[in-house]
């Protein structure tokens, strides 16, 4: 049976802790960012090496929303619901 994305969220939250646990904020932060040029630098990657450095970089942050307390859940529904007024209304769009 596959998981719901907030499952798979808090699991890999859970196992990022055990692996990154010991890496300080700032290194997390400078690996997510090395790994976000990786994927914008390499635009030849097979579906498979996006998949595997993507994959990755979701890790990394779920770990960083956890390490900076950060509820991903309503703070992505936040967003979205932003996104969604903007559409709604372009006059709200700056």
């Amino acid at each position: 049976m596959a998981k719901h994305m907030q499952h798979l969220w808090e699991e890999a939250e859970g196992v990022a802790k055990i692996k990154l646990g010991t890496t300080s904020m700032n290194d997390l932060i400078k690996n997510t960012i090395k790994r976000l040029e990786y994927f914008y630098n390499h635009e030849n990657l097979s579906d498979d090496e996006k998949n595997e450095h993507f994959g990755k970089l979701l890790f990394h942050l779920c770990h960083l929303t956890q390490e900076c307390n950060i509820d991903s859940y309503a703070t992505l529904r936040n967003i979205i619901d932003d996104f969604k007024m903007d559409i709604l209304d372009p006059d709200l769009q700056g």
